[in-house]
């Protein structure tokens, strides 16, 4: 089954909002191989790799 980026993407935002994580101090962006890292108190970015084949959630999940 494919998923698409879109699909994939807001279903992460929907599961992960609610584990706490904060949009106003935190962000998501698309990379190659995803990485969570923060550069000071309330300053969260997680990254994530889409494919079209799998599913991004458990390495959002497991970021979050």
């Amino acid at each position: 089954m494919a998923y698409s980026e879109q699909a994939q993407w807001d279903f992460g935002v929907d599961v992960i909002t609610p584990f706490g994580f904060d949009w106003n101090r935190g962000r998501e962006d698309k990379s190659v191989h995803p990485f969570t890292t923060s550069f000071g108190i309330g300053d969260v970015r997680l990254t994530t790799r889409f494919m079209a084949d799998n599913c991004s959630f458990l390495a959002l999940q497991h970021h979050a």
